[in-house]
């Protein structure tokens, strides 16, 4: 099976088709931030523009944004509470039923601030080819090279609204479009990317949010 990864043939870059969104990619943008900001997946924005590897996709470059939208920028913004009117942000909920990811490990790192930025999950250090997985039901959407920093990662779709993601793989063991149940080896521990050691960054997204894991996982003993 080919490993999936983004690359595109800028040699035969056509022009978006009539009436459909495009975007200019810019300095620190990802294929990841960029399906983020568009409420697409990341596979659709792969399939509409042939990428191959996200390594090749250059400033300047026009991409092609699919008609996948769960939102867009400006439904977000109609969404945002108008100045003075500002509301304390509760963190949505969810009814999935889930898991810790590895059965054995130490939380190096938690959810919040981190060395000055923002942390979005949790990092689960374990040695070295550990067993990581699936956190609760879902289908996978992504299995190969991630974002810059998150190395090998799997993301899995358990309901229209919350994904989990496993990043900083040593091996995926799953492929794009799998159905996986609640405890399904999904992948193994390692250091790709950008990691100071073996361990899985886990995190969790209800809304295109990151919230914290903890919240939805049973208590450490």
């Amino acid at each position: 099976m080919r490993r999936p990864t983004y690359k595109r043939d800028y040699e035969k870059e056509q022009a978006p088709a009539t009436g459909r969104r495009s975007h200019v990619v810019q300095t620190g943008e990802t294929v990841y931030s960029i399906s983020r900001r568009y409420g697409v997946s990341v596979s659709a924005i792969i399939r509409a523009n042939n990428i191959r590897d996200v390594k090749d996709i250059k400033v300047g470059t026009r991409l092609v944004i699919p008609d996948e939208k769960v939102g867009s920028p400006a439904s977000r913004r109609k969404r945002t509470p108008s100045a003075g009117k500002a509301k304390t942000w509760t963190p949505p909920a969810t009814n999935v039923r889930f898991m810790w990811p590895l059965k054995s490990f130490r939380v190096t790192s938690g959810f919040g601030a981190l060395k000055s930025r923002k942390h979005d999950g949790l990092d689960l250090a374990a040695p070295k080819g550990t067993p990581i997985m699936a956190a609760a039901n879902g289908k996978v959407i992504f299995s190969g090279q991630g974002p810059s920093g998150y190395g090998k990662i799997v993301i899995v779709k358990h309901d229209t609204r919350t994904i989990t993601v496993y990043a900083h793989n040593y091996k995926n063991l799953v492929r794009e479009g799998q159905v996986v149940r609640r405890g399904d080896k999904i992948a193994t521990v390692g250091r790709s990317g950008r990691a100071d050691g073996y361990h899985l960054h886990f995190e969790l997204r209800i809304d295109r949010k990151p919230v914290d894991p903890r919240r939805h996982l049973p208590k450490l003993r």
